[in-house]
This record gives C-alpha cells, sequence and structure tokens, in this order.
C-alpha cells in the first residue's frame, strides 16, 4: 500500500510536456500504531538500492515508517523527531501535558494548537460523523459475517441431502430428518436432482 501511494504522488507531479528529470523527490512517511518489524529501532527508511553492492539507484524515492510502540520510555528533548512521535501516541491529557512540561516551543504551540481544534463545534462534528462511520463499518462487516455464515450452514445443509439422494434416499422426510431441512426443501432438492442430466 505505502509502494503505491509513493508511486500515485510520484507519477502525479509530472505536468505534461515535462521531462521525468524534472519530477521531484517524493518521500512517504507512514506512522503506525503496531511493530512493522522485527527490530528495536522505532525508525526505518527506505530506498531503492542495488541488492548485492547496496548501491543507490536514486534518490527520489523514500518511505520512511515509524513505529510507535517501539518509542523509548524517557523523553529525549533534544530529539525532535521523538518528540512529535511521542504527541502521536499521546493518548490522553496526562501525556499531552508530559510533554508540554519539556518546555520545547514546537511542542508547546503543536498542543495549543490541537487543543483550540478539538473544541471547535466543526471538529467534533467531523469526530461524530468519524465514530458513526467506524460503528456502521463494524455493523455491515457482522452483518456480512452472519449472513455468510447462514449461507455456508445452508449449503452445508444442502450438501447433506444431495449426497443422502446420491445414497439412494429418495423419501423426503428421510432426507429433511438428514440434513435439517424442511420436508418442502427436500421434494425440491429431489425434484432438482431428477431433472439434473
Amino acid at each position: 500500500r505505502l509502494m503505491y501511494y509513493w508511486a500515485r504522488e510520484f507519477s502525479s507531479k509530472l505536468q505534461e510536456g515535462k521531462h521525468y528529470i524534472e519530477l521531484p523527490r517524493t518521500i512517504i512517511m507512514s506512522i503506525v500504531n503496531f511493530k512493522m518489524f522485527n527490530c528495536a529501532e522505532y525508525y526505518s527508511r527506505f530506498r531503492v538500492l542495488e541488492a548485492i553492492r547496496h548501491t543507490e539507484l536514486t534518490d527520489k524515492f523514500e518511505i520512511i515508517i515509524c513505529e510507535l510502540p517501539k518509542l523509548p520510555s524517557e523523553l529525549d528533548i533534544d530529539n525532535k523527531l521523538e518528540l512529535w512521535m511521542r504527541l502521536f501516541a499521546a493518548e490522553n491529557e496526562e501525556d499531552l501535558q508530559e510533554i508540554e512540561a519539556m518546555e520545547v516551543p514546537e511542542m508547546t504551540q503543536a498542543i495549543q494548537t490541537y487543543r483550540k481544534i478539538t473544541v471547535s463545534p466543526e471538529f467534533q462534528a467531523l469526530e461524530r460523523m468519524r465514530e458513526d462511520a467506524k460503528n456502521n463499518e463494524a455493523a455491515a462487516l457482522h452483518n456480512a459475517e452472519q449472513r455468510g455464515i447462514q449461507i455456508g450452514e445452508q449449503r452445508g445443509l444442502t450438501l447433506a441431502a444431495i449426497n443422502a439422494i446420491h445414497a439412494g434416499i429418495t423419501n423426503p422426510m428421510a432426507i429433511a430428518a438428514i440434513a435439517g431441512l424442511s420436508e418442502d426443501q427436500a421434494v425440491a432438492l429431489i425434484q432438482e436432482y431428477k431433472r439434473t442430466p
């Protein structure tokens, strides 16, 4: 997915009639809230290198991935990237206050701006819409799963009935009992089986 996003951004910058050399350097940064790689570092940079000699093909390609669960437990006031990642990882007011207490001007300004935005009616409306969308998506997924289970069960029952017919059982009541179908369903299946060459 990151490769797709990068390629889309990179290729969209080429204007009609322009040379490929004019394409700008494109960097995609992804901040994830899970461990993605089997390493201790939270910061990973990917570029296009030759597999054996590790010669760089181009500097126009770069993907950066920051894994929030790997952030060090102690805050480093001199590490601006780490401070920004801490801000993204903040889950409550206490986390924000811990960053704010370090008195780093950029962080203080970012937190103040965040607080102003989150109290605005527009932001709260967007948050409600986002929560509603997540709830609707979860409900739709649950309904789809339940429907899939029902279809799977029905197919399993039908398969049991077809196997019984193949075995020479033609009594609708017997097939209904074997497959857990109604007698009408069993009759319909027998008739369908007879019509099938």
